[in-house]
Formats: structure tokens, C-alpha cells, sequence
């Protein structure tokens, strides 16, 4: 069983890092980052980085959107 806590879309980058880094010691096992706003890569980047043990996950993201096929 996952113990998963979701970042708020409208939360301000600045707070990434403080708010993973208290997850983790919360003992949340996962963090999931919606891309609603901002750059869910961003924000998994910041939360991975201030954290050990976490898995940063989101939902579904397109690497490449404005990539003609």
C-alpha cells in the first residue's frame, strides 16, 4: 500500500522543496505532481531533490508537444 500526497496545482515553485521534504518525513511513500500549471518536470526535479526516499510521479505528460510528427 502507497501513502501518496498530491502537490497543489496552484502552489508557488518556491514551496516545492519544503513541501516534499515534509511528505517525506510525514512518511508519505509517493508524491504526485499534476501538470495543470506548471512544468511537471520542474516541480518533480525540485521535489526529487529534496528528498531520499520519495517517488515523484505524474500524471500523463507529453515530453514533446509542440514537436511536429
Amino acid at each position: 500500500m502507497e501513502i501518496v500526497a498530491s502537490w497543489p496545482s496552484q502552489g508557488p515553485l518556491a514551496g516545492v522543496a519544503a513541501w516534499a521534504a515534509r511528505a517525506e518525513r510525514l512518511g508519505f511513500d509517493v508524491i504526485h505532481v499534476p501538470e495543470t500549471v506548471h512544468d511537471p518536470f520542474v516541480v518533480s526535479a525540485l521535489a526529487l531533490a529534496a528528498t531520499e526516499r520519495l517517488t515523484v510521479r505524474t500524471s500523463m505528460v507529453l515530453a514533446f508537444p509542440g514537436v511536429p510528427c
